[in-house]
């Protein structure tokens, strides 16, 4: 379960990421840090911190080249689609390491944040237990959230995959 600590981590970043979102006036660039930081302050790791952006954290879209083995400390659970991995991918979370899932569907696809909780059943996925999350959407009209199911991120698990970082 979520510490005090954890929580307020993740809703600060969540209540700024949608502040950003609503004010942007670049079309949401600036936003576009906002998750790479989140992880980053609420694993304390720093795989996503850039010393190239002002912000001081990757974009959105330079994740995914962290994430998928540029320096190998990422590794794959599993699909979404399988109850192992999601079980695995909530322990994982659940011990402190970070943990993500990832949309495969495109070239830059939508991360979601595997938060410490427990699983919950979800009918829209065929009834399997699936982790919490966040999930801060930089596409407008989407709701940008925290400790909600993975279901609330995607409609069903086809394309994502789980990874976990490995020390």
């Amino acid at each position: 379960t979520m510490t005090e600590r954890s929580r307020t981590i993740i809703q600060d970043y969540l209540e700024e990421f949608k502040y950003c979102k609503k004010s942007s006036t670049k079309g949401m660039m600036d936003c576009k840090h906002i998750t790479a930081e989140a992880i980053c302050a609420f694993y304390e790791i720093d795989d996503f911190k850039s010393d190239e952006h002002s912000s001081g954290f990757v974009n959105y879209e330079e994740m995914h080249d962290i994430i998928f083995g540029k320096f190998g400390t990422w590794k794959a659970i599993g699909k979404a689609s399988e109850q192992s991995s999601l079980r695995k991918a909530q322990e994982k979370a659940n011990n402190g390491q970070a943990t993500v899932a990832v949309s495969m569907k495109s070239k830059y696809g939508h991360v979601a944040i595997i938060l410490p909780g427990t699983l919950e059943k979800a009918p829209s996925w065929g009834g399997l237990k699936v982790p919490v999350c966040a999930s801060f959407f930089l596409v407008r009209g989407l709701d940008s959230f925290a400790e909600k199911s993975l279901a609330y991120a995607w409609s069903s698990p086809e394309d994502i995959i789980l990874y976990c970082k490995e020390d």
